[in-house]
């Protein structure tokens, strides 16, 4: 599944599943959560993942088509097969990099759109303003092994209504702190009278990765994410 997400990758500009997806793909995932392949003959054609049920939120799923089988009505195939898979609660396909294709694949599943990531950058070669940082508020590095516990609990109060980032487990942090990305001096943890009180998290993209921004976009230089 991830040499097919990178082949759409190559061949779009953009990268086709999240990056918690990819890590499910390489770690083993969420039992809850449902895996749809797709072949044409011998060839594996099309790929699609549906997490874990949120009674509030619903599904959400992603999906790609190889670019050597595509044009061939694969992509609604797949949606609608996607879309079978869950009858009760509602049903969110990510569209990274929100391509043309996609939404002509949208619409005609009956799609619409109710979110949208949006994704600012800036150039770190013009002056960045000195930090200030609230009275009794410190700023250090994150230190694996021993923040764990207490990030991902302001993770999850941080990001409490958000359907996928405010269930991280152990496990999901593990993965990205074993990932060749991670850098605890670029994880930031802010203390206040030596309790967690917030973070600030960055990583470094290799050029032309196509996972910039969650999957989002490509780049031929290094692309610093917040």
């Amino acid at each position: 599944m991830l040499s097919l997400a990178d082949a759409a990758a190559s061949a779009d500009g953009v990268g086709p599943l999240s990056e918690q997806v990819r890590l499910q793909l390489s770690y083993g995932g969420d039992r809850a959560a449902r895996n749809l392949l797709l072949r044409r003959g011998q060839d594996l054609a099309g790929y699609a993942h549906l997490g874990p049920a949120d009674p509030a939120e619903g599904r959400s799923g992603e999906l790609v088509i190889h670019p050597a089988h595509r044009r061939r009505g694969l992509g609604l195939t797949l949606a609608l097969a996607t879309l079978a898979q869950e009858s009760a609660l509602p049903v969110r396909l990510w569209a990274h990099g929100d391509l043309p294709a996609a939404a002509r694949l949208a619409t005609v599943a009956g799609f619409r759109r109710t979110r949208i990531l949006w994704q600012m950058r800036r150039s770190l070669r013009d002056a960045v303003a000195e930090p200030r940082l609230p009275p009794g508020v410190s700023l250090r590095a994150f230190i694996p092994g021993r923040d764990e516990d207490d990030w991902l609990a302001v993770n999850a109060r941080a990001f409490a209504s958000h359907p996928e980032q405010g269930k991280w487990t152990r496990a999901d942090l593990a993965h990205r702190e074993a990932a060749s990305w991670f850098d605890p001096d670029g994880f930031l943890l802010a203390e206040r009278n030596g309790h967690l009180a917030g973070f600030h998290w960055s990583k470094i993209h290799k050029p032309g990765s196509g996972q910039a921004g969650n999957g989002t976009g490509s780049t031929d230089k290094p692309l610093g994410e917040v």
